[in-house]
């Protein structure tokens, strides 16, 4: 397989997805549009496939999970609490009966 640089297939990526946005409102003959759509399409999944495989592209993807992660870091600390309010601490230990019949934290059984 080639060896197609990051920036060099994600440019390629950019100018694929404009060509086929062009191509649904174009005003030619259907064959034609499909025989340029499939072939736009091979050419989109090689330059995909290209990026997936490159160093960088993975630093991206962790950075934004990492971005994702810090952007709701406070919401999950919050469901966390509100989950563990309606568990017994000692829930690991506690029997199905002791866990249907014993209070939970915020008083529910």
């Amino acid at each position: 397989s080639e060896d197609i640089p990051y920036e060099v297939a994600k440019d390629k990526i950019t100018e694929i997805t404009e060509s086929m946005k062009e191509l649904a409102t174009a005003d030619m003959d259907p064959y034609a549009i499909e025989k340029k759509y499939n072939h736009l399409e091979e050419e989109l999944a090689k330059y995909s496939s290209a990026l997936m495989l490159t160093d960088e592209y993975a630093e991206e993807q962790k950075r934004l999970e990492q971005e994702w992660e810090d952007a709701i870091e406070e919401d999950n600390m919050v469901a966390l609490e509100r989950l563990r309010s309606h568990m017994p601490v000692t829930v690991r230990s506690l029997t199905e009966e002791e866990l249907s019949s014993t209070p939970s934290p915020n008083g529910k059984i």
